[in-house]
């Protein structure tokens, strides 16, 4: 009885941490419209175009456009920047009724709450719930998180952060538990990242590699 007590217990304090998760996610949202806030990074606009060209795209019935006359007059959009985030934006500008500004405002709620849920998930399997919330809370908020975020306005970059505690939370279950499957987990997380920002994986892999040696 005490095992499942304590299983419950755990599952309840997840449940809480991620709540806690959607709730910051909310009110970050309505401080930055109540802020009007204007993406104003350096790379901003010219991330948010290729969202917001997924977007009419997908609308239209075309998945995946490789030129466009308005990039670097016929550039291949997706030559240096890898495309996921950008269907990500994509799917947010749809949440958002069309409006690419609103997007990106969702995008901070999107990285709150997707790349906090692995910390709850870590916490729960290791019986640390209370800090791995608070891990989740914090991750949005680091401060290089918020340089990309608000400086920037790399959403590649910003992908990768919210991928990574993926990558780690299976590797820790496949390295701790012995769950193999979990090196699905690691492959997929590798794969979005991959997707996202390339060198970052790179880099990644390399950290990944030299913890494993």
């Amino acid at each position: 009885m005490k095992k499942i007590s304590d299983r419950a217990k755990y599952n309840m304090l997840a449940l809480g941490g991620a709540a806690l998760l959607a709730l910051t996610a909310v009110i970050v949202v309505l401080v930055l419209n109540r802020m009007d806030f204007q993406p104003s990074g350096i790379a901003s606009w010219s991330h948010l175009y290729k969202g917001d060209l997924v977007y009419h795209n997908l609308l239209e019935g075309r998945y995946y456009q490789l030129y466009s006359e308005y990039w670097y007059n016929g550039t291949q959009l997706f030559r240096y920047w890898a495309p996921f985030s950008y269907y990500v934006i994509a799917l947010l500008e749809f949440l958002s009724g069309g409006d690419i500004v609103i997007a990106y405002r969702y995008f901070a709620a999107f990285s709150i709450i997707v790349g906090g849920i692995p910390w709850i998930l870590w916490g729960r399997e290791a019986k640390r719930p209370v800090f791995a919330a608070a891990v989740a809370l914090l991750w949005f908020f680091l401060p290089e998180n918020i340089r990309v975020y608000f400086c920037e306005g790399n959403t590649p970059r910003m992908m990768t952060a919210v991928v990574i505690p993926y990558v780690l939370y299976f590797m820790w279950r496949y390295l701790r538990r012995d769950k193999r499957f979990s090196l699905i987990g690691v492959m997929l997380s590798l794969s979005c990242m991959v997707l996202s920002h390339v060198m970052i994986t790179a880099m990644l892999g390399i950290a990944v590699f030299v913890f494993l040696v």
